[in-house]
């Protein structure tokens, strides 16, 4: 029933911001327990409704926010790379329905980005490159949609940044 899924979307949301002040405030403890309880709620979700976008989406989210947890706070770059790649890749299925939808293709750019970061981490230097080319062009494009959007000039200068990593992990 809808009124169901309405319920563990809440409960998904609260969730999730719990994850993101623990995690905000240094609790990585909690933020973890969080944010791995709205990835569960996220698969609830799918389960009332396997295919509806706004769930894949949580899920993206969820699996991301996992990875961030797994990268910055474990530094366990392998399960890290995992959670970004499902996240990636929940994100490319939705944007083939939805090739124009600037927040989907915002949100790829964003996974190759933690991608890069765990392939350029992990030692694959090559892989980080092609993510960080990949992240490049998403970026460009949305920036030709929306030359004032200050977020993706921010994500423009971090993703120097990141090829910058890249060629100092090459010598």
């Amino acid at each position: 029933p809808a009124s169901r899924a309405a319920d563990v979307f809440a409960h998904a949301q609260s969730a999730y911001w719990i994850g993101f002040v623990a995690w905000r405030l240094g609790d990585t403890p909690l933020a973890a327990r969080a944010f791995g309880r709205y990835d569960q709620l996220a698969d609830a979700l799918l389960k009332h409704a396997p295919n509806k976008p706004d769930w894949l989406l949580e899920k993206g989210y969820a699996q991301s926010n996992l990875g961030m947890i797994a990268l910055r706070e474990a530094r366990d770059w392998p399960r890290a790379r995992a959670y970004f790649q499902r996240a990636r890749d929940i994100f490319a299925e939705l944007a083939k329905h939805t090739p124009d939808d600037a927040t989907l293709s915002y949100e790829l750019a964003d996974a190759d980005a933690w991608l890069a970061d765990t392939a350029r981490l992990g030692g694959d230097l090559d892989a980080a490159e092609r993510y960080r080319a990949e992240q490049r062009r998403v970026l460009d494009r949305l920036v030709a949609q929306d030359g004032a959007n200050r977020l993706y000039r921010i994500d423009l200068v971090s993703n120097l940044l990141g090829r910058a990593r890249i060629a100092h992990a090459r010598g």
